[in-house]
C-alpha cells in the first residue's frame, strides 16, 4: 500500500493496509521461510538469456546503476515485446494493483476491506472509457498494444509459481494482460488529473459539520482571488440538515481518502521548464521535468523509466508501466513532457430521490425522472460473492444513495467530461515520433481525454500547450456540490479548444509549468480551482532571470534554504497596511518576559534575505514559523470534526492552494483568527516566538523530488534522468530501493549505438524464442 508524502499512514477499516497483507499472508502460508526463496526468484537477473514463446527473433536488456532499462531490438515487433516483459518485471505489482483499482475488483486482492472502494469504482465505470479510448485507436496500435501485452504475459508465464512478493501471499493469481488494459491504466490516468470530485465531497462534509460562512475561508482558489462566498451560499440548507446524507457523505470521503492512497497515478505536482535557444548560455533549447515525491522513498516513484532503440522508433524518457508510451521524453528530435493542470473537469451533483413503486427515482425540471440502473457482481476476498445495483442520473453515477429502508433523501451524482470519438491513444503514440515542435503543436490539441500541460522542444522552438476537455457551466464555478434539480447550474457542452492557452517562443526564453494558476479571473474558460501553490512557479521564475546552465535547473537545490517568493510575500504582510501597528499593540500585550524576544523574532524575519540563500539557522526558524501556522489555525474546528474530513482536508492542502498559507499572506479579516489567537497579529507574534527556539538541525526538509529528467540539445547525449526513488516495486529487486551513491544522480540515456556500449556497456539480458 502507498501513502501521500508527509501523511500518516492511511487506515484502512478496520486494520490497517499492513495488517490486511499480514492476514492474507496468514491465511495462505504457512511460514515466511517457504515463501522468501521462491519469492526472490520473481526477479528476472540482469544478464543471460531467457527464451519466451512469442518474441520473433531477439530482444536485448540493459540496465544502468539506477535500473533504467535500455530496451534494444532490430524489428518494433520485438522492441514492444522486450518492453512488456521488462515492464512487468519491475512494476507487475504496480500495474495488476491499477488494473484492479480501475476495474473495481480490488476486494478480489484484498478482501472486504476494498468493497466500498469497488462500488465507487464501478460507478465511475473506466472500464467504458478504456474500451472507447481502444476503439478509437487505429488498428496498428492495436496490434502494437498486443504485442506489448503478450511480452507482459511472458513473463506471467515465466514467473506463474514464483510471483512478486504482495501477490504471491495473497495467493493471487492476476489474470493475463490485454490490449486494452493499456487503455484502461490511462483512462485511469486521465480521471485521476482532475480533483474536483475529492474537494467537492471535502467541501460538502465541512458544511455539514461547520457552517457555509466558514467554508469559502477554508477553500481559497488563489493569494489575489474573491474567496467564494456566493457559490457556498447556494447548497441547500436543508441538504446540509439531512442526516442521511451527511453519513453517506462521510462514508464517502472515506473511500475518496483510500482511492489516494492507492492511486499511484494521482495528478502528481511537477515542474516543467523548456528553454530557448536564446535564453540558455548553451545556445540550444532543453526541456527539464521535476516529479515531485508523492510517497515514501522506499516506494518506487509513479513512473518508470525507458531507453527504447530500434530501426522504427528511438525515444527515452517516463512511461506508465503498462502503457507503452512516454509521458515525458526525448525521441531524437522533440522533447515534450505532460504534466497536470490541476483540471477542473468534473462536479457533483445533489439529486433529490425518492422509491416509487420498487424503483428509484431523481427530481430533473420539476418532473420525477426513473434512474438508470445496471447490476454489478463484486467477488470478495475469502468471501461469498454480492450482486449489487448501481444507478445514474442525467448527470451521471450515483456515488451516494438512499439509505435502506428509506423512502426519500438526498444523493451523490458524478458529471466528469467523456468525449465519444476520442483519440487520445494514438495522440500519444505519435508524439514518440514527431520530428517538430510545429508538427506536435497540431497534434497535442487533439489530446481530449488527458487535461495536461504539454510543454515541447526542438532544436529551435518551444512552445506550451493545454490539452483536455472543460465544461461550460452555468451560474457556477463548480467549486461546491449543486444542486441537480436547478437546470440554472446545468452544464452546457465543452469549452472550445480554440480557448486553451497556448504559447510558442514567447520574448521571455522560456516556458514553465509547476501546477500554478495559468489563467487570470475572469478568463472566457474555467481550466480550474484547484490551482497548486504558487510558490515553485514564482521560485523559478526569479531563478531564470540569471539565464542558468540547464544542467544546473536538472537536480534540486535545497528548497529550504531559497524560498524568495514566500519570504517576500510574508514580509511585505508584515510591514503593509495596519499590520505595523497592529503587531505593535499585540507586542504590548505580551508579558515583558516574551516581549522583547518576541520582538527580536520579529525583527529577525523581516531581515531574512529574500534574495540569497538562508542560513540552516534562518531556515529551521522559517520551517518552525510555517510548520506552528499550518497546525493551530485551524486546530479548534479541525479537531473536532470526523478524522475522514480531517485526513481529507490535509490531502487537499498538499495539493492545492492552502488556506493556512493564503491566511498568513492575507485574509485579515477571517473569522479563524479569532478563534485561533484573538488576532492575527497575536497569532503571528505566538508563531514567531516559537519559531526561535528552533534549532538548525531541526528543520523538516521539503518534499524531495522522485524523477528528474533533463534534454539539452546542446549535449552530444542530450537526455539524462536521475532517481530518488526505486525503478522496482520488487522488494526483491536490486532497483527497488536505490544506494545513495546512485540517488539523485544523473545518469545518461544514450540513444547511439557508439554512446549505448560507452554507457551500457556489453552485458545484456537476452530475449530469444522459445525451442
Amino acid at each position: 500500500m502507498r501513502q501521500l508524502f508527509g501523511l500518516p499512514p492511511f487506515s484502512l477499516r478496520p486494520t490497517n493496509a499492513a495488517a490486511l497483507l499480514l492476514s492474507v499472508l496468514a491465511a495462505t502460508l504457512s511460514g515466511c521461510q517457504l515463501f522468501e526463496p521462491r519469492a526472490a526468484q520473481s526477479v528476472v537477473p540482469d544478464t543471460g538469456v531467457v527464451r519466451l514463446q512469442g518474441i520473433a527473433q531477439s530482444g536485448h536488456i540493459a540496465k544502468n546503476a539506477a535500473g533504467m532499462p535500455l530496451i534494444e531490438s532490430g524489428n518494433l515487433h520485438d522492441l514492444l515485446f522486450t518492453l512488456g516483459y521488462n515492464q512487468a518485471s519491475d512494476r507487475l505489482t504496480q500495474m495488476v494493483q491499477l488494473r484492479l483499482l480501475a476495474q473495481g475488483r480490488l476486494a478480489e486482492l484484498y478482501g472486504a476491506e476494498m468493497l466500498d472502494l469497488d462500488r465507487l469504482m464501478r460507478a465511475i465505470n473506466l472500464s467504458a472509457d478504456g474500451q472507447n479510448l481502444y476503439k478509437n485507436t487505429p488498428k496498428n496500435l492495436q496490434s502494437y498494444l498486443a504485442i506489448y501485452a503478450r511480452g507482459v504475459n511472458a513473463y506471467l508465464y515465466q514467473m506463474r509459481n514464483t510471483l512478486p512478493p504482495e501477490l504471491a501471499q495473497a495467493n493471487f493469481k492476476p489474470e493475463y494482460w490485454q490490449a486494452e488494459d493499456s487503455a484502461l491504466l490511462l483512462s485511469l490516468f486521465s480521471f485521476s488529473q482532475s480533483g474536483n470530485l475529492a474537494e467537492e465531497i471535502l467541501a460538502l462534509a465541512l458544511a455539514q459539520h461547520l457552517d457555509t460562512e466558514q467554508l469559502p475561508w477554508l477553500l481559497p482558489v488563489y493569494p489575489d482571488e474573491a474567496l467564494a462566498v456566493a457559490d457556498a451560499q447556494k447548497i441547500p440548507a436543508q441538504v446540509l440538515r439531512n442526516s442521511a446524507l451527511s453519513n453517506s457523505t462521510l462514508q464517502l470521503l472515506d473511500t475518496l481518502n483510500q482511492f489516494s492512497a492507492l492511486n499511484t497515478l494521482q495528478a502528481p505536482l511537477a515542474t516543467s521548464l523548456v528553454s530557448s535557444p536564446q535564453q540558455n548560455l548553451t545556445g540550444a533549447s532543453s526541456l527539464t521535468l521535476h516529479s515531485l515525491q508523492a510517497q515514501p522513498q522506499h516506494k518506487p516513484a509513479p513512473y518508470s523509466w525507458v531507453n527504447l532503440h530500434s530501426p522504427q522508433l528511438q525515444a527515452a524518457g517516463l512511461s506508465i508501466a503498462g502503457v507503452p508510451v512516454l509521458i515525458a521524453g526525448f525521441n531524437g528530435q522533440l522533447a515534450y513532457s505532460i504534466s497536470a493542470v490541476m483540471a477542473d473537469s468534473q462536479d457533483v451533483f445533489i439529486e433529490q430521490l425518492r422509491q416509487q413503486q420498487g424503483r428509484l427515482e431523481y427530481l430533473a425540471n420539476d418532473q420525477w425522472q426513473p434512474a438508470q440502473q445496471r447490476m454489478e457482481t463484486f467477488f470478495i476476498r475469502g468471501q461469498r460473492p454480492v450482486r449489487e445495483a448501481i444507478y445514474s442520473t442525467a448527470h451521471g453515477p450515483l456515488l451516494t444513495t438512499l439509505a435502506p429502508n428509506s423512502s426519500s433523501g438526498y444523493g451523490l451524482a458524478l458529471q466528469r467530461t467523456q468525449r465519444d470519438a476520442d483519440r487520445s491513444l494514438n495522440v500519444l503514440w505519435q508524439l514518440l515520433s514527431s520530428a517538430s515542435v510545429e508538427k506536435a503543436s497540431e497534434l497535442v490539441q487533439e489530446l481530449r481525454a488527458l487535461p495536461a500541460n504539454v510543454l515541447l522542444a526542438d532544436a529551435k522552438h518551444i512552445a506550451w500547450q493545454v490539452t483536455g476537455s472543460y465544461p461550460n457551466r452555468r451560474n457556477s464555478r463548480g467549486l461546491f456540490p449543486a444542486p441537480g434539480w436547478d437546470a440554472t447550474v446545468a452544464w452546457e457542452g465543452y469549452a472550445d479548444p480554440m480557448l486553451y492557452p497556448y504559447d510558442q517562443d514567447p520574448a521571455q526564453g522560456w516556458l514553465s509549468a509547476a501546477n500554478q494558476r495559468l489563467t487570470q479571473p475572469g478568463y472566457g474558460l474555467q481550466l480550474s480551482s484547484s490551482w497548486a501553490n504558487p510558490e515553485r512557479a514564482e521560485n523559478l521564475a526569479i531563478q531564470l532571470t540569471k539565464k542558468p546552465n540547464p544542467a544546473s535547473l536538472a537536480l534540486p537545490s535545497d528548497t529550504s534554504r531559497q524560498r524568495p517568493w514566500l519570504i517576500t510575500q510574508l514580509q511585505q504582510m508584515l510591514s503593509s497596511g495596519g499590520m505595523p501597528t497592529a503587531l505593535q499593540q499585540a507586542l504590548q500585550k505580551l508579558p515583558s518576559a516574551q516581549r522583547s524576544q518576541a520582538q527580536q523574532a520579529l525583527q529577525g524575519f523581516l531581515a531574512l534575505p529574500a534574495d540569497q540563500p538562508l542560513s540552516a539557522q534562518q531556515a529551521a526558524q522559517l520551517q518552525s514559523f510555517l510548520a506552528q501556522a499550518q497546525a493551530q489555525l485551524f486546530s479548534t474546528e479541525l479537531q473536532s470534526l470526523p478524522t475522514s474530513v480531517q485526513q481529507a482536508f490535509s490531502l487537499h492542502s498538499q495539493h492545492s492552494y492552502p488556506a493556512w498559507l493564503d491566511h498568513l499572506l492575507g485574509r485579515d479579516d477571517s473569522p479563524f483568527w479569532q478563534h485561533a489567537c484573538g488576532s492575527k497579529a497575536q497569532f503571528l507574534l505566538n508563531s514567531f516566538l516559537h519559531s526561535s527556539q528552533a534549532s538548525s538541525q531541526a528543520a523538516t526538509p521539503q518534499p524531495s523530488y522522485s524523477q528528474s529528467l533533463l534534454v539539452d540539445f546542446s549535449q552530444a547525449v542530450p537526455v539524462s534522468a536521475a532517481s530518488f526513488s526505486g525503478q522496482s516495486d520488487n522488494p526483491y529487486s536490486p532497483y527497488q530501493q536505490l544506494p545513495k551513491a546512485v540517488t539523485g544522480k544523473l545518469y545518461p540515456l544514450p540513444n547511439t549505438h557508439t554512446d549505448i556500449e560507452k554507457v551500457y556497456g556489453k552485458q545484456r539480458l537476452t530475449l530469444l524464442p522459445g525451442k
